[in-house]
């Protein structure tokens, strides 16, 4: 048994981190006065904490996590000028005293992975006025919550992540967090539902995250109302269906909206499309949404009753049927969209990109898996000037559909033909041309050699030929290149010399990024 003994009364920080075989601290902790901080996280073996005979006011900053601590003393209310107390990751805790809440002066309270906490007491909740971080996820045991929450007025961050048996949120007096700007709910699988009361009171709330609650079957029909709501996160919310009578529209500062993983959701509301400033929507493995945009591709579409634009928005189709953006354009004009990422297709190639979409705003363009880039697609690629990135993975382009010039992409950044099938010819010819280019993949193609003109790239770090298995030669390569890479490209491994040494004493000469 490890004991301590406190002889300086004068002592402001005292630091047992990781004393395993510590059991016990003194009786007479209370006796060091000027004592500011104790840390003791990761002391196992500390399983109690001792009685606190007078006032500390002097303690500011009080840490247990990772301790075998079962209770606090109900003497914790001397600790009277306590700002932060950590009990983190201790996980035999089973309850907390009541007297916890006379500590005036706590700002922060972090409970997170109290496994075995059952309950969380509101007798005098309302006494701790400064608390502004209360953390209790991963208390998987607690179910409820005491209704005069609500009167945590400084309270700017709630995390009841992982809270798996949290059933419900108090109706009461949850309009009084007037200062929370984040509440995270992720995880909280038996939650159904969330109070209408007062939520438009949120004023100050920025980050509301309901991931992962599988029984979630609805949103308070008054969320337009949180004017200040920047993210929203529904992924993995399996129940939900549709969002009856809520107004998205009003969520002005909305900029992120995340529906990935309802695989339920049948139906968007058509107010979404007058988020003004939502900058990434994100739609993705939701089958039954895909499923009935398809079924109302031919449906004439009423059109929203307002023509407001998504400004600077990003919507991203990860791995997700592509028919939608039919049903996306007839509802929203897509002039503001900078980034779209498609993987599927589901008959619309002829469709894509087609002059009625006007994405002139677009860039960030990422295209995988195209069967066949025919009828003049890559032209209409490529005259999107304001492109920085462009990605066409294992997009086929038929020799009709390559573009005379691709000048327009004078200001391309990022360009990745990977897998192509590309042999020699008019594109590579053309890459030659986009001097502001800083990475060009060209992996897994089939050309035998690379334009000598690529030494104009002047601006190029990055040049990707890995597995390129017919490349025989190298030509000279511009002196800012700092990565090559040329792996598995057979016939340059077996025959060094196609490898001009010009080429690699430019590529040396260049400053080395680490």
């Amino acid at each position: 048994m490890l004991n301590v003994i406190i002889s300086h009364e004068l002592t402001v920080f005292l630091n047992i981190i990781g004393c395993k075989r510590l059991e016990s601290l003194p009786r007479n902790f209370h006796k060091l006065e000027c004592l500011q901080t104790l840390s003791c996280d990761g002391c196992s073996n500390l399983k109690s904490f001792p009685k606190i005979e007078e006032e500390m006011r002097s303690l500011r900053k009080l840490h247990l996590s990772h301790t075998g601590i079962m209770e606090l003393p109900s003497s914790i209310s001397n600790l009277n000028g306590l700002e932060k107390l950590d009990l983190g990751y201790c996980k035999n805790l089973l309850s907390l005293p009541d007297s916890i809440f006379s500590l005036s002066s706590l700002q922060t309270l972090n409970l997170f992975e109290c496994s075995k906490l059952v309950g969380f007491p509101g007798i005098n909740i309302g006494s701790l006025k400064a608390l502004e971080y209360l953390d209790l996820s991963y208390c998987e045991n607690i179910e409820s919550l005491p209704n005069n929450i609500g009167s945590f007025s400084s309270l700017h961050t709630l995390s009841l992540m992982g809270c798996s048996k949290l059933k419900g949120f108090p109706d009461i007096n949850i309009g009084s967090f007037s200062s929370l700007h984040t509440l995270s709910l992720m995880g909280c699988s038996k939650l159904k539902g969330f109070p209408d009361i007062n939520i438009g009171s949120l004023k100050a709330l920025q980050l509301l995250d309901f991931s992962r609650c599988r029984n979630l079957e609805s949103l308070p029909n008054n969320i337009g109302s949180l004017s200040s709501l920047h993210t929203l996160l529904l992924v993995g919310c399996s129940k939900l269906k549709g969002f009856p009578d809520i107004n998205f529209g009003s969520l002005k500062a909305l900029q992120l909206l995340d529906f990935s993983r309802c695989r339920n959701l049948e139906s968007l509301p058509m107010s979404i499309y007058n988020l003004s400033s939502l900058k990434t929507l994100r739609i993705t493995n939701c089958p039954k949404l895909e499923e009935m945009l398809e079924i109302e591709l031919g449906v004439d579409w009423p059109l929203p009753p307002t023509t407001s634009h998504i400004s600077n928005s990003a919507i991203i189709w990860y791995d997700g049927c592509f028919s939608s953006l039919e049903a996306l354009k007839q509802k929203c004009p897509l002039s503001s969209l900078v980034e779209l990422s498609v993987r599927k297709f589901y008959g619309m190639e002829k469709d894509i990109l087609s002059g009625s979409f006007h994405l002139s705003s677009l860039k960030i363009l990422s295209l995988g898996n195209f069967p066949s880039m025919a009828g003049g697609i890559l032209d209409k690629i490529f005259h999107l000037s304001s492109l920085v990135k462009l990605s066409l993975t294992k997009c086929k382009p038929t020799e009709e559909g390559i573009p005379s010039d691709i000048r327009n992409l004078s200001p391309l950044q990022q360009l990745s033909l990977h897998d192509c099938n590309l042999m020699e010819g008019k594109i590579l010819n053309h890459i030659c041309h986009l001097t502001s280019l800083e990475e060009l993949h060209l992996g897994w193609n089939h050309f035998s050699s690379i334009p000598a003109g690529i030494s104009r790239l002047s601006n190029l770090k990055a040049l990707d030929l890995s597995h390129c298995k017919n490349l025989q030669q190298i030509p000279e390569l511009p002196s800012s290149l700092r990565f090559l890479d040329a792996h598995c490209s057979d016939r340059i491994s077996s025959s060094p010399s196609l490898l001009p040494i010009h080429s690699m004493v430019n590529c040396f000469k260049s400053e080395i990024e680490v």
